[in-house]
């Protein structure tokens, strides 16, 4: 798990509404996790299925091409390394999210810190995400 969880084990005088939101904001941080460990693995096709069937990045004219570019840059580098670091959660409804954060991307000759902002869909407890966008990009 790319981030750390730390659970209280304090009585709970929290309301139903508090709950959800804490759990809802579990699960979006492990499926963010989850996405990142695959980038990492260099395993593109778990990488993919944490995007909707419809994701379109705008700097793509199709699907295609996106998922084209995806799977070559993330299989044909020798590594690749991700910190995910200042967790934010913007927005939360019972089937969409709003969350950022500062991913610090490394791999053989680029490395580069992205304030980097994903919008999700979700139902059931599984969230996929709907649309990312680089808020800010430092290469370092």
């Amino acid at each position: 798990m790319v981030f750390s969880l730390s659970v209280s084990a304090q009585p709970s005088t929290k309301s139903a509404q508090d709950s959800w939101q804490e759990a809802a904001t579990t699960q979006l941080m492990e499926t963010i996790s989850d996405w990142a460990g695959a980038w990492q693995a260099q395993l593109a096709d778990i990488y993919i299925t944490h995007y909707t069937l419809d994701y379109k990045a705008p700097e793509w004219e199709t699907r295609a091409e996106w998922l084209a570019d995806r799977r070559a840059s993330i299989s044909k580098t020798e590594y690749i390394k991700l910190r995910l670091i200042d967790f934010e959660m913007v927005e939360l409804t019972e089937n969409a999210a709003t969350t950022r954060f500062t991913l610090i991307y490394e791999r053989p000759g680029y490395s580069d810190e992205t304030y980097k902002e994903l919008r999700f869909i979700g139902r059931s407890g599984i969230w996929l995400i709907k649309e990312e966008n680089n808020l800010r990009v430092t290469r370092l």
